[in-house]
């Protein structure tokens, strides 16, 4: 079938053709009137992915180095949630389970990547960010809305990318750190690396386990009594690894392995009057190796990687029984490739052609056999940049067994009339390929659905404030977006039957505005960072086949959220507030008031002191969650935790060698 899917690759498609005339290009080049003076390109360091290359007219969200440090004791989903206009879907305290909703976007449409590749569910399409150390991320890339044309399939949202680089002026390093916390927490960490400027390897793990057997109202039983979260505990394993080499200055070799392990007792719902006994436990395996060169006019990276992982559900009805009610054993494999070569045709125009394979499969007991799956792409991207205006468009066609997406386009530009002032706009087209769920599972999967399709458009403008009086600068920036998804898939009853199937039945837009404001003092000895977000979402339901939800806001899409985090830094001493709040939800497609979840408002705290002692570094943090004990959920009747206190330590060794 792998085969068949080749062949296809080399059918005349406008996407085919694009490229061919994109390939052409630098061979005519000699005989235009472009500039012989070309990029010369000193270090392979300064070629940056294809995806990171073409994104100057998107919205891009980098967490700076500051955020990282404060919050990489939590998960990638806590940090999330405290620092960006993501919207994180939590069932509960530390370790559990936490999906991402961007721009009004269900979890399979947000795109989660670790250096390039994705780690979405293969069966489910969405990614639990709860099972992400945040500590294991050196850069945090985030693409609102990114286009499918660099990213594939599931961008309607955007995408998070994790990325890890090599730190090449800090050869040697370790770093232990613990913390201790509310309802039996804990959680250790190290960080170590080693080598010299040409090889460096780096080695990070976390430990951590919590109960988190805390108390919260019931509000589903009579009287609203005060409970206590029973069934709830958690312990994970976290190991990474990194490797890089840089063979000659235009050379670099990276390879990455990345073990996770979880298990996770999981709690009955609000109103339950018994006792749960399931459990679950997912363990993850994934290993990657790219290289990348530079040549005089060009550059080529070719990059590999092999994700393996295994869940495991186990219910039973009394905790003496032998035999479980449910046993669900899920193992999916995926092999991923990726070759691409880009031409700097001279100083303003750049060309790149890429191409990826993929081999999927997944057992599942759910599945009457065993799913496998053979993918493959080819990307065109081109760029034209002047001193103030870079326009990107790049292209992409997608081909598999079933049915093969559109021709996927997207088109930008950033033009900047100032230093100061950026104004910068996008329109690209998206897909969303079906679950391996989808179509497998039995009984209901369905073979015959195609992609969800559809497109999103964007503007924003930016404006960056200097008080160099005050040392200080101000940045504030604005988009406004909206999206159409056509084909939506739908889980609903099957006619005539008590089971559920996937339907292509919805069509949704998504229309919203982003603002930020991120302000940099410094006073004396004193040092204030502000970061302010706000987003107004508005997801409706455009599906003229079901009128009675016609209109509606779709379920778990708060109108606003407003996020605000403060640094105050005097010496070794830091204070940091992060203040949330966010809009009421419905939790049915009616949106009926009964089904309203009420908008909530936390307060964290944290107060930290760093010592310095030659190449010894030490920190000590204290911080408190949900400073206000406010009672709220974010999922109907999974109660999140009150009020919890933490106290962590880390030490530093530089240049131990």
């Amino acid at each position: 079938m792998h085969i068949m899917i080749l062949k296809t690759i080399f059918r005349i498609t406008p996407t085919a053709a694009f490229l061919a005339a994109g390939l052409l290009i630098p061979a005519m080049a000699g005989g235009q009137q472009f500039s012989k003076k070309v990029h010369q390109l000193p270090e392979v360091k300064v070629v940056s992915k294809r995806n990171q290359y073409y994104t100057e007219d998107q919205k891009i969200t980098v967490l700076d180095s500051s955020l990282l440090k404060n919050h990489d004791s939590g998960s990638l989903g806590e940090l999330l949630s405290i620092a960006t206009p993501i919207y994180i879907k939590s069932y509960g305290a530390k370790g559990s389970v936490a999906v991402p909703s961007f721009r009004g976007s269900s979890a399979q449409q947000t795109s989660v990547n670790w250096n390039g590749f994705p780690i979405n569910s293969m069966t489910l399409g969405q990614c639990d960010l709860s099972l992400s150390p945040a500590e294991f991320t050196d850069k945090l890339f985030i693409t609102h809305s990114a286009p499918a044309s660099l990213y594939g399939s599931g961008t309607f949202g955007g995408t998070l990318s994790m990325e890890n680089t090599p730190r090449w002026n800090q050869p040697t390093m370790l770093s232990v750190s613990s913390e201790l916390g509310s309802w039996n927490s804990q959680r250790y960490s190290m960080k170590g690396q080693a080598g010299n400027d040409r090889l460096q390897y780096r080695l990070s793990g976390v430990y951590q386990k919590a109960q988190n057997n805390y108390e919260y109202r019931d509000y589903q039983q009579y009287g609203q009594p005060l409970e206590e979260r029973r069934h709830n505990a958690v312990q994970s394993l976290g190991l990474m690894q990194n490797l890089f080499f840089r063979h000659t200055a235009r050379s670099q070799f990276e390879a990455g392995l990345w073990y996770q392990n979880r298990n996770k007792e999981l709690p009955d719902i609000m109103g339950s009057t018994g006792q749960s006994y399931a459990s679950q436990k997912d363990s993850s395996l994934r290993a990657y190796a790219g290289w990348k060169g530079v040549f005089d006019h060009s550059a080529l990276q070719v990059r590999t990687a092999l994700f393996y992982h295994h869940q495991l559900y186990k219910e039973k009805e009394n905790i003496r029984d032998e035999q479980y009610m449910i046993y669900s054993p899920i193992t999916t494999r995926k092999w991923m490739n990726e070759l691409n070569y880009r031409h700097y045709l001279n100083q303003r125009m750049t060309f790149d052609v890429g191409i990826q394979y993929s081999r999927l499969r997944a057992e599942v007991d759910a599945y009457s056999n065993p799913a496998t799956e053979y993918k493959a792409s080819i990307i065109g991207a081109f760029q034209y940049k002047r001193s103030n205006l870079t326009t990107n468009l790049s292209v992409r066609q997608q081909f598999n067994p079933y049915t093969n997406p559109t021709p996927q386009v997207s088109l930008g530009a950033n033009y900047r009339p100032m230093e100061k002032l950026f104004l910068r706009g996008h329109f690209s087209t998206k897909y969303r390929m079906p679950t391996m769920n989808d179509k497998y599972w039995q009984p209901g999967g369905n073979r015959n659905l195609v992609p969800e399709h559809g497109w999103t458009a964007e503007l924003g403008t930016g404006y960056t404030f200097d008080h160099n009086s005050l040392r200080a600068h101000s940045t504030v920036e604005m988009t406004a977006y909206q999206s159409m998804i056509q084909d939506m898939i739908e889980w609903l009853p099957m006619e005539g039957s008590s089971f559920w199937h996937p339907v292509n039945t919805s069509r949704v837009r998504t229309r919203g505005l982003e603002a930020s404001l991120s302000h940099n003092l410094h006073w004396n000895s004193y040092r204030l960072r502000l970061l302010s977000l706000y987003t107004y979402t508005q997801a409706l339901n455009l599906n003229k086949n079901q009128p009675d939800i016609y209109g509606n806001q779709l379920r778990y899409t708060p109108f606003h959220t407003l996020k605000n985090n403060l640094h105050i830094s005097k010496k070794s001493y830091t204070l940091g507030t992060s203040l949330r709040y966010t809009g009421e939800r419905f939790t049915t497609a009616d949106n009926a008031p009964s089904g309203r979840l009420d908008d909530y408002l936390l307060l964290d705290l944290f107060v930290s002191k760093t010592m310095q002692l030659k190449n010894l570094k030490g920190n000590i943090k204290f911080s408190i969650k949900n400073l206000m004990d406010n009672q709220y959920q974010i999922i109907a009747n999974y109660p999140m935790p009150g009020r919890a206190y933490y106290i962590h330590l880390r030490i530093q060794m530089n240049q131990i060698f």
